[in-house]
């Protein structure tokens, strides 16, 4: 079902308008009565990342993780509790996991199985998230055309260039016209406008699926627009689905990635649902120096907001008590709480409808793709060389040789190749990507690596290079313990944000101030001249500014493929045949906290 209006006219509103019409033959217009109160329910999704079913695809396994079958148990007990609510996914949704790539390549003809999934629990509307973005625009639109809820985002504006099928879809905000009940049991007509944003990064980070197709506009200013439209709509109630997060880092407070506490600031915010960081608020111990988040009451800047974690860990839950006024319904007071799911309990009967894309995904990763000579895993990527981080650096080399063209400008320059582990241990107790020498499926090669990133070829001097691997150096405290190794890791830097560079011979004291730690930088054995010129092999992600390391923007983008990682890898091992991958590891680099470097 597509939605070519901004007002939803739904089968369900129809009904109800019929209710109100035998109901009362009142005006609409608002007349002040204080005493009667509307609780509105909102619920809310982010970052599920293609997780559905709980089960573990990487492994093949069932291991206890959550899925959207087990927040489903948590919505309708919430929608039980109060009929007076509203579903919304706020985005990265579609990708992240073998279901999610299963999903986008088996069901071009057929129903999404993960929207699907949506409609069959009833959501009234979905944002779109960054990730919505990786597989190209035609397969987003392909993806969301049986959805029988809206799609938004205010922020976007789709060229002619676009997809027609997606242009027909896409809307800036809805508005949800409800007849819900009062706390006398009257019947109320209540209007409630959702406004969707995403990150302006899209543009960087797919820019190669997206340039000339989609124009982008800053997230702040956009929700303003939306907001004075949806006012002049007669909106009673105005939700913010933000795709975007809440810096947590002084420096970072002017950033155009993480705005929610500039979107709480506007007027006319009733509420904020929001995502992106992969965090749950309230209760994030992250969001502890933010002076304008209130983790107990949940809020930013005053207003309630909610953030529900990722993988379907949690679901953001807001109730508003609104008070009718001359002017309208105003909110007089507020709850807001991060439901968590619980593993022991999945809605049955959406398990039941997953079981042939469950079923079809399990065989879809335990396709042998090849075979390694070596156990590949990130168990020390985080404190030294690991197999699994040479792996993706020896197979995007191997990529540069056989597959791409570097212009002639720069075949003279020495070639590097750059990459940072995902599934990585922090501490001794946590899991890690860990596959055994032998045969290698599907599965684990996407467990080695989980976005569809591309690969890029980036041009930097010796000194830029220095740069990117001090702020990579962030990845390890001043302070630990020489005979506890873990103690030295910063585990508010993400594992994938722990660059290493093959081709380069260093050190890293972590001892050290920040800025001054890399130690020993050079190549074949000579000292790198900060005037040096070097080509990067690095995924997009990276290439074009995410993570915000120094230097990588897309004016140093020399080359870009059009292939994705996740195949480099499975057609790199291919081509060792029976033989295997043979490498063992180089160790190019050393992380020193007992001895001088």
């Amino acid at each position: 079902m597509r939605y070519d209006q901004v007002v939803i006219h739904s089968i369900r509103w129809i009904m109800l308008s019929m209710l109100l019409v035998a109901v009362s033959a009142c005006s609409d217009a608002p007349v002040s009565n204080p005493d009667h109160t509307i609780t509105l329910r909102i619920l809310h999704t982010s970052d599920v990342h293609g997780k559905l079913t709980g089960y573990n695809y990487f492994s093949d396994r069932n291991d206890g993780q959550p899925g959207l079958v087990h927040a489903a148990v948590l919505i309708a007990k919430a929608r039980a509790e109060q009929p007076n609510n509203l579903l919304i996914d706020n985005g990265d949704l579609i990708q992240g996991d073998p279901f999610a790539e299963w999903a986008i390549e088996h069901n071009a003809n057929a129903p999404h199985s993960i929207i699907s999934a949506l409609n069959s629990l009833n959501y009234d509307v979905a944002n779109l998230g960054n990730h919505e973005f990786n597989y190209g625009l035609e397969q987003l639109a392909t993806a969301y055309s049986s959805a029988n809820f809206p799609l938004i985002s205010s922020n976007i504006r789709l060229t002619e260039n676009a997809p027609e099928a997606l242009q027909s879809l896409l809307k800036p905000w809805v508005m949800i016209p409800r007849l819900v009940l009062d706390n006398h049991g009257e019947t109320q007509r209540l209007n409630i406008a959702v406004i969707g944003v995403v990150p302006p990064q899209i543009m960087q980070w797919d820019a190669n699926l997206l340039v000339d197709n989609v124009v982008v506009t800053d997230m702040v200013e956009a929700t303003k627009r939306a907001i004075a439209e949806a006012r002049a709509a007669a909106a009673d109630v105005i939700v913010i689905a933000a795709h975007t997060g809440l810096s947590g880092r002084h420096d970072e407070q002017r950033s155009t990635e993480q705005v929610v506490d500039q979107i709480a600031q506007l007027e006319h915010v009733d509420a904020i649902v929001f995502g992106h960081q992969h965090q749950v608020f309230p209760a994030a111990s992250s969001y502890a120096d933010v002076v304008a988040a209130d983790r107990q009451r949940g809020t930013i800047h005053g207003v309630p907001a909610a953030s529900p974690g990722y993988a379907a860990s949690h679901v953001g839950q807001i109730d508003l008590i609104l008070q009718r006024q001359d002017s309208g319904w105003r909110v007089a007071d507020f709850s807001v709480t991060a439901l968590k799911s619980d593993v022991q309990h999945a809605d049955q009967t959406l398990l039941e409808q997953l079981q042939p894309a469950h079923r079809a995904t399990q065989l879809y990763v335990q396709q042998p793709v090849g075979v390694s000579q070596q156990r590949l895993s990130y168990d020390t990527a985080r404190f030294a060389p690991s197999s699994g981080v040479q792996f993706v650096q020896r197979a995007q080399l191997w990529y540069a040789a056989e597959r791409m063209t570097i212009p002639a400008a720069y075949q003279e320059l020495p070639l590097l190749s750059a990459a940072a582990p995902f599934d990585a241990a922090a501490d001794a107790d946590e899991s890690y990507t860990n596959i055994a020498a032998g045969p290698v499926s599907l599965g684990q090669i996407a467990d080695l690596y989980r976005y569809p990133n591309s690969l890029e070829l980036v041009k930097l001097d010796g000194q830029q290079l220095r740069d990117w691997l001090e702020a990579s150096a962030a990845a390890f405290l001043p302070d630990g313990n020489q005979a506890q190794i873990w103690s030295w890791l910063n585990k508010a830097v993400p594992h994938y944000n722990f660059d290493t560079i093959m081709g380069l011979d260093y050190s890293i004291d972590p001892r050290q101030p920040l800025g001054q730690r890399i130690k020993n930088l050079s190549y074949e054995g000579q000292p790198i001249d900060s005037n040096q010129q070097f080509l990067i092999l690095v995924n997009s992600y990276r290439a074009s500014g995410g993570g915000k390391m120094p230097h990588l923007e897309a004016a140093n983008i020399v080359l870009q493929s059009p292939d994705q990682l996740p195949d480099i890898l499975r057609w790199y091992l291919t081509s060792f045949a029976e033989q295997g991958y043979p490498h063992h590891v180089d160790p190019h680099w050393s992380l020193c906290v007992q001895n001088d470097c």
